[in-house]
């Protein structure tokens, strides 16, 4: 049903936001004006984009668009500063938090991090080189030519929309509730389009109409790291194999929209499937109906060491959003002081961050199983007597190995005191105080529930609550706790400094 209240059903017609899927767009954009000779990805974003700070001096537009950049990713940074993903959340609000951005995540080339604010930054690119906006420039060279006369890049909240679905959120069975939608995120989100249009879309990657076939090539390529490891992320795109064969893909999630798009260049074969319900699995549907209309095409990997079929050819089943969410916390590796691994939840759905700092979405589809297909990557979970502790078996190309949780309870409760104070965040804008509960702290904001803080370690913290995954306190020379660093799945060492009676008065 596009809209519950009103008994509206769904069409071929029916216009979705399609969150991140939006990103390709954007990607595309980047490799016709790269092509035009308009830009190199070798350009300073500090060029295209003013006012940025000077940590972003070593940003390169190539390491925006493969998400290597160590740009923080806006939704994390606005969920800490005390916003609700159903607020209104503008383009103009996104480029005025990153203005103000004190440090990078990590060095630009080193790691592959997610970052919707990278692709923010490129959207806003296109418009200073341009000399257009970014939504009327995607509309003029990309939408228009290729007939997708049901899509457009939403910048306008107060814009009619024909045909245009709600989103829910809610079990299965219901009962659903509305999700609100007031995001205008141009180039990482906010393309509203419809399955008709898309496919014609997903066309043009064999039939290039407004471009050439080696603009195209190239918007497929994956980017690299510093060591020469791929990023598997190309203009937008995610690539990588499925049962032997080349497969392009994204996914995308905000409010209640669920989207994912796929292709198989060998085959010349994509899928698009577009939800409006949060707890839609909509890579399930897109690798089944694949499977239905390949067939035995596919080929399936073989394992090296065992001759067994690869563990990532997986069957999916419904699993509630209570029967993954207890998983959900920080896990340390053995002979490790400090958790490296955090499954979280993000727009209602699992997401791991692995100790190379890669963060990827999972699907959960039995009671102690996350995997990720394309990315060869399951997470098996255990737990002891009375759930505790809980373990992780983690399978993936990139790093393989176990965790398990662990608090530590050697400390003295009065030590608790040190931490107890406001601190104030001048990159976003807010404050938060610090109060001992029992054996934790609480994370008190004005506009967010109490975080609790458990202890592991000296000066370290961790959080079921994903936006304060991980905590680390400094101390000043004289051994005082002056400031804490937040560390969240896609964003790093996010400072907020601990302030003095006197500047808590005024």
């Amino acid at each position: 049903m596009a809209d519950l209240e009103h008994k509206i059903p769904i069409t071929p017609n029916s216009v979705f936001d399609v969150a991140s899927v939006s990103k390709q767009f954007t990607g595309l954009a980047i490799a016709i004006l790269e092509s035009e000779n308009k830009l190199n990805l070798e350009d300073p974003i500090k060029k295209h984009v003013a006012g940025l700070p000077d940590v972003f001096a070593p940003v390169r537009l190539r390491h925006l668009l493969h998400h290597t950049s160590g740009v923080r990713d806006w939704p994390g940074l606005f969920i800490l500063e005390g916003r609700r993903f159903d607020d209104v959340i503008s383009f103009h609000d996104i480029l005025k938090l990153t203005r103000r951005q004190k440090d990078l995540s990590f060095s630009p080339g080193e790691m592959y991090t997610y970052s919707n604010t990278g692709y923010n930054l490129l959207a806003r690119s296109v418009e200073t080189i341009t000399g257009n906006t970014f939504s009327s420039w995607v509309q003029q060279n990309i939408l228009t030519p290729l007939e997708m006369h049901d899509s457009h890049v939403r910048d306008d909240l107060g814009k009619l929309i024909r045909h245009r679905v709600r989103s829910y959120q809610g079990n299965k069975q219901g009962p659903f509730q509305n999700v609100g939608n007031q995001l205008m995120a141009l180039g990482s989100s906010s393309l509203y389009s419809t399955v008709h249009d898309l496919l014609k879309w997903v066309h043009h990657f064999d039939h290039p109409e407004i471009t050439q076939p080696a603009v195209i090539e190239k918007s497929m390529q994956p980017g690299s790291l510093k060591q020469g490891a791929s990023t598997g992320y190309a203009y937008g795109l995610g690539v990588g194999e499925y049962h032997g064969t080349k497969r392009i893909s994204h996914s995308g999630g905000w409010a209640g929209f669920r989207t994912y798009l796929l292709y198989f260049p060998e085959f010349k074969l994509g899928v698009v499937v577009l939800s409006n319900w949060s707890g839609m699995n909509t890579s399930s549907i897109a690798y089944k109906t694949a499977r239905l209309v390949l067939g035995n095409q596919l080929t399936p990997v073989q394992d090296s060491n065992s001759g067994k079929t690869s563990a990532h050819t997986f069957e999916y089943s419904e699993v509630s959003h209570e029967g993954w969410e207890k998983w959900s916390g920080p896990y340390t590796e053995a002979d490790q002081t400090e958790p490296s691994v955090w499954l979280f939840n993000r727009n209602s759905q699992p997401w791991i961050s692995l100790p190379d700092g890669t963060g990827v979405e999972l699907t959960f589809n039995a009671p102690n199983t996350f995997f990720h297909p394309e990315k060869k990557l399951k997470v098996t979970c255990t737990a002891g007597i009375n759930d505790w502790p809980r373990a992780l078996t983690i399978q993936s190309p990139g790093w393989t190995g176990s965790a398990k949780e662990g608090i530590s309870s050697d400390f003295n409760r009065s030590e608790l005191d040190d931490y107890t104070g406001v601190y104030y965040s001048p990159e976003l804008l807010t404050h938060y105080r610090l109060e001992v509960s029992g054996e934790n702290l609480k994370a008190i904001h004005q506009r967010r529930d109490p975080v609790t803080l458990k202890r592991f370690a000296k000066d370290r913290f961790t959080s079921q609550v994903w936006y304060w995954s991980k905590v680390n306190f400094d101390r000043g020379l004289t051994g005082k706790v002056t400031g804490l660093r937040i560390t969240q799945g896609r964003n790093h060492n996010i400072g907020l400094i601990k302030q003095s009676i006197t500047q808590e008065l005024r």
